[in-house]
């Protein structure tokens, strides 16, 4: 036995006002779910005589969801890569700065996912096309293309055939070689993007955001919605929507200024 809290409406109502003073709106999202699920917890164990917590979407009374603000991942703009390519350039380790810079153009130019790139064998580059078989979420394999991608071009050209043969590994089917070890893992991606980032003076680098910085590229340039979309390995336009609102809004400016031109021309004010 023991004191039931007091779980009244107001009173969580006030303790959830608290928290969204200086807590992310998923830190409220979580706690009052957690006071839903007990509160409902209570009732059916009699120790209350009713859940008031419980939302009710007829009548709109209870607890309503929390709506969490989705987070905007942003693209890198062109300024903050040329500083991280420039920081590749200058490293004091020739082989690491090589490697990184591939892998970052390569993600930059085809838009793979971290674990896309890493998974990646010698044997799925085909470098007379300019191009690789990618294997995806749940199986799924799909071609990619860095053709005619200046810099992806030049960056897998200098990992190749400048750098990688050279590494005691180079004999193995592992694209992406470590400075230490066999593979270059997806955790030596993550720390790499991370210092690269930091060192260079770009917040909150990684490499999700080449993806980001990939698709709203693609539209940008005219690409189509669905070729996009199965370029990507996407299933769900939402995905696609996610991936690129960051730029909607810059994208519909431009298209506005462009509707207005041919108006304005057709009417002749």
């Amino acid at each position: 036995s023991g004191t039931v809290p007091d779980l009244s409406l107001y009173q969580v109502e006030e303790y959830l006002e608290y928290l969204e003073e200086d807590h992310a709106m998923g830190t409220v999202a979580i706690r009052k779910a957690a006071l839903q699920r007990f509160a409902g917890w209570l009732a059916e164990d009699g120790k209350i005589p009713v859940n008031t917590l419980a939302y009710d979407r007829n009548t709109k009374r209870g607890l309503a969801p929390v709506k969490v603000p989705e987070p905007l991942v942003p693209k890198v703009s062109d300024g903050d890569l040329r500083k991280i390519f420039q920081h590749c350039a200058d490293d004091a380790h020739p082989f690491a700065g090589a490697r990184d810079a591939a892998i970052l153009q390569f993600g930059l130019a085809t838009g793979v996912r971290a674990s896309e790139a890493i998974g990646l064998k010698v044997g799925d580059l085909d470098t007379a096309q300019r191009g690789a078989l990618v294997h995806g979420k749940g199986g799924k394999n799909r071609l990619v293309s860095y053709r005619d991608h200046e810099g992806a071009e030049a960056a897998m050209e200098t990992y190749l055939l400048d750098h990688r043969p050279g590494h005691p590994d180079a004999d193995t089917d592992v694209l992406w070689l470590g400075e230490f070890h066999k593979a270059f893992t997806y955790d030596a991606l993550r720390m790499m993007c991370y210092r690269r980032g930091l060192a260079a003076g770009v917040e909150r680098f990684h490499y999700h955001r080449l993806r980001h910085t990939w698709a709203s590229d693609w539209l940008a340039a005219g690409g189509n919605e669905s070729e996009l979309q199965s370029a990507a390995g996407w299933t769900s336009g939402l995905m696609l929507r996610w991936y690129t609102k960051d730029s909607t809004q810059d994208r519909a400016l431009v298209s506005a200024r462009r509707i207005h031109r041919r108006s304005s021309r057709r009417r002749g004010f």
